[in-house]
């Protein structure tokens, strides 16, 4: 993929496009966006977690009057970050330590499957800590692999 990449660039520059700096700029923003944000939304999940199993209340009250808003928020936060991101990641050629927040959020719609309640609950406190602990062990993971492939 990235001769593939690289070859279309080599081809847009010889053609003398006067665009290629303003391409290259969004390519290259893109790049690296796939790579920092899921890290970004992921560790602000894990604090915004955090911070309400701290507070002991829960989140809203569940009731049919406001469902269609709940449903609404819990798409933008938990679904349309892997439809968008995903793919553009695949599109990169990211390996899978890039991945770990897809998996992440992944997790996290099973832990609310799971207790069937799209808002989180102070009953998933547990399944949220496993989960980042499991999170974690996979970056700790990932982290030995890429040093031992550089030894």
């Amino acid at each position: 993929m990235k001769k593939f990449l690289n070859g279309l660039w080599n081809k847009q520059k010889d053609m003398g496009n006067n665009n290629e700096l303003v391409d290259e700029k969004i390519y290259w923003f893109y790049r690296y966006g796939m790579r920092i944000v899921p890290i970004v939304l992921m560790i602000g999940h894990w604090w915004l977690t955090w911070r309400f199993h701290a507070g002991g209340e829960e989140i809203a009250i569940m009731a049919s009057g406001n469902m269609a808003a709940v449903k609404a928020m819990y798409a933008m936060a938990y679904v349309v970050p892997l439809v968008l991101m995903l793919p553009a990641s695949y599109f990169f050629g990211f390996g899978w330590g890039w991945r770990i927040p897809f998996v992440y959020l992944a997790g996290v719609n099973a832990v609310r499957l799971m207790h069937g309640s799209l808002v989180a609950t102070q009953a998933m406190e547990g399944a949220d800590w496993v989960l980042v602990l499991l999170t974690v062990m996979l970056y700790v993971y990932w982290g030995v692999e890429r040093i031992l492939k550089r030894v």
